[in-house]
């Protein structure tokens, strides 16, 4: 048995499609995967914060002023998340389970189209689906998984 057997479907998204997310899944548990979430957004009321998730402010400095590629941010941010990854995800089921949700939304800025931590993670997780709104999700294929 594995960590995701719960009743729970995950996708992953981007904050500017948070409103559709909502009219679509009004009872998802909307988790901000981010190092800081838009200031619209309430933490605990409109999204959970989950940092633990996100890359560090050094990788993500890296990335940003082009000082690591795609290869070496993946092997950096799978290193970084790899100790906390499976207790967070069970906190994370445990408090969509107690909400009565049955659908988790990981959430951060980047485009689907843009590589991001986002998409490393929906691997680690078995590939999960990036949302689309208003149609079935299209299933993204792992390239690798974490042992």
């Amino acid at each position: 048995s594995s960590l995701y057997t719960m009743d729970c479907k995950i996708y992953t998204s981007y904050f500017a499609r948070l409103s559709k997310i909502r009219e679509e899944y009004p009872h998802a548990l909307i988790v901000s995967i981010s190092r800081h979430s838009p200031r619209w957004l309430t933490p605990w009321k409109d999204y959970i914060p989950c940092e633990e998730l996100s890359p560090s402010k050094d990788l993500l400095w890296a990335w940003k002023c082009d000082r690591v590629g795609q290869a070496l941010y993946r092997l950096k941010y799978l290193e970084e998340i790899k100790p906390v990854f499976q207790q967070v995800m069970v906190r994370l089921f445990r408090l969509a389970k107690s909400r009565n949700c049955d659908v988790i939304f990981l959430l951060c800025y980047e485009k689907p189209e843009d590589f991001c931590h986002r998409h490393l993670l929906a691997e680690m997780l078995g590939g999960v689906e990036e949302y689309k709104p208003g149609s079935d999700p299209v299933m993204q294929t792992p390239t690798s998984q974490m042992s």
